[in-house]
């Protein structure tokens, strides 16, 4: 395997989350879906208009790095079905799907799987971006000046336990810091 290839599973399984820029109608969604298991039978559909695949297994088969599988789904989706996706990877699936959000002109955002790139692409981000967050708990975090991920990271366990509750805080700050 080459360099990138050993990168991408260094840390965890290279995850993809593709996101349909609106909803769409349930045949559309299934040819998606029928397209994402041709490159990895490891997919979670998330009707109506996400799916989360793993895609270990396809980087050796495809000989390709998860940000070119996602290029090549990306482009089948368009060509095929008219259908613009945005694709996040990441090696887990709240960071992929927040990277999902803001692919960029390419319609692919990737996220490096170290701790130092992960923290790079988490950190700066404002709180209510985190996955799974609700407004609620962003509202009362800013409340409490923790405006970025970063700044939710670097709180002690128990202070986001009694901010935000014991399992929700303890969630919210494990996603944080991409745990």
């Amino acid at each position: 395997m080459d360099k990138e290839h050993e990168q991408a599973t260094e840390h965890g399984s290279p995850i993809l989350h593709l996101r349909c820029e609106a909803p769409v109608d349930e045949d559309l969604f299934r040819l998606l879906l029928g397209l994402v298991t041709e490159v990895t039978p490891l997919v979670q559909a998330l009707p109506p208009a996400a799916l989360v695949a793993d895609v270990t297994s396809s980087l050796r088969y495809f000989d390709r790095a998860p940000a070119d599988l996602a290029r090549m789904i990306r482009a089948r989706a368009l060509a095929l079905y008219g259908l613009p996706v945005k694709i996040g990877v990441a090696s887990n699936w709240s960071i992929a799907a927040m990277a999902s959000r803001e692919p960029g002109p390419r319609g692919v955002c990737t996220v490096g799987s170290s701790s130092e790139a992960v923290a790079d692409f988490l950190h700066p981000r404002p709180v209510g971006e985190l996955y799974g967050i609700g407004k609620t708990q962003a509202d009362t975090l800013t409340k409490f000046g923790v405006h970025t991920i970063g700044l939710l990271a670097s709180l002690p366990e128990a202070t986001v336990q009694r901010v935000l509750g014991g399992r929700p805080g303890r969630l919210l700050r494990e996603r944080a810091r991409a745990l």
